[in-house]
């Protein structure tokens, strides 16, 4: 006989063994050499960063147009937005107290005109906001402000003509710092513009199609820069609608001639064998005339609409916008420099 079959334990035992130290060592070489590729990237990265650490940084061709042309691009998107708001401002025109006073009367009559032909109700002895300036005229300092006011104001109004049904229940014009009000005002914007706001509330009562129209003539609006701050909307009834409706009631048909009223109990049935009582005969109706024509069926109610038709009263905050160029020269200088001769 063999050793290795009078040793089978040994021989298992040594098999094992042989198989582990196998296993062992590969997975030993596995790891070290995921290690060496670790150790090998994480030395580059430290290479790289020292690199970059000592390294000066130059201008590069590539770079350099790269740049340019970032600034290309952005000088002609604001040169874009600047003629959009350009054309969407309405200019300053030059005038007198007597032409203001004269083109605010002929303004108020056609859009009272307007309006009365478009169903638009407007407020009593409405005039624009400018009921200061219907029996005194301006100030000459603020006559070029109102007159430009005054023209959005109008495109305003014509925006509610052209939606029509609706009822403007207040109108309030904050006055112009020109006149002397704290509302509005100057701010700087890019490029040492300044722009110039000015604030009108109004109250309306319209279905909620016509306030959607109003608010999005007023926001995409051509020649006129406006911007709605705030909107607060309130249904007109408060009151939930019922959810029944009496008989009787227009567009309800009330109860069959002979039928018993709502709520009252059926009539007691008599027992078997009980005779009935005897009611006293009603007297037959009179038919009609012979060639008379037959009565109209009775008109059955029709639907009522519960929602979507209901109206709603609105409170706007609207501003107007107005940007204007800086004049030549009207540059400050810098902290600390000094302004260039021209």
């Amino acid at each position: 006989m063999s050793w290795v079959s009078e040793n089978k334990f040994l021989t298992g035992f040594g098999a094992v063994m042989l198989v582990g130290v196998g296993t062992l060592g590969y997975f030993t070489y596995a790891a070290m050499d995921k290690s060496d590729t670790a150790t090998a990237g994480y030395d580059s990265a430290v290479a790289q960063l020292k690199d970059l650490n000592e390294t000066k940084p130059g201008l590069k061709q590539a770079n350099l147009d790269k740049l340019i042309a970032q600034k290309t691009e952005l000088a002609d998107k604001i040169a874009a937005f600047q003629k959009e708001l350009k054309d969407r401002v309405l200019p300053t025109e030059p005038t007198t107290k007597v032409a203001f006073q004269d083109k605010l009367k002929e303004t108020v009559a056609q859009i009272s005109a307007k309006a009365a032909a478009a169903n638009v109700y407007t407020p009593n002895n409405f005039y624009l906001g400018f009921e200061k300036y219907q029996s005194q005229p301006p100030d000459d300092k603020s006559t070029a402000a109102l007159a430009r006011e005054l023209r959005a104001i109008e495109l305003v109004m014509n925006v509610l003509i052209k939606t029509s049904n609706v009822e403007l229940e207040e109108f309030h014009r904050d006055p112009l710092p020109e006149e002397g009000g704290a509302g509005g005002g100057k701010r700087r914007g890019t490029g040492g513009s300044m722009i110039e706001r000015a604030t009108l509330k109004l109250k309306l009562t319209s279905k909620d199609d016509a306030l959607r129209s109003v608010l999005t003539e007023l926001a995409n609006h051509k020649q006129q820069l406006f911007v709605i701050r705030n909107v607060a909307i309130q249904n007109k009834v408060l009151e939930s609608p019922p959810r029944a409706v009496a008989p009787g009631a227009p567009g309800v048909p009330g109860p069959a001639p002979g039928a018993p009223a709502p709520g009252t109990p059926p009539p007691a049935t008599p027992a078997p064998g009980t005779p009935a009582p005897s009611e006293p005969s009603a007297p037959s109706a009179p038919g009609p005339a012979p060639g008379a024509p037959a009565a109209p069926a009775a008109q059955e109610g029709s639907l009522a609409y519960v929602f979507g038709t209901e109206k709603i009263t609105s409170t706007i905050e609207l501003e107007i916008l107005n940007v204007e160029e800086p004049k030549a020269g009207s540059e400050k200088p810098e902290k600390g420099g000094k302004k260039k001769d021209k």
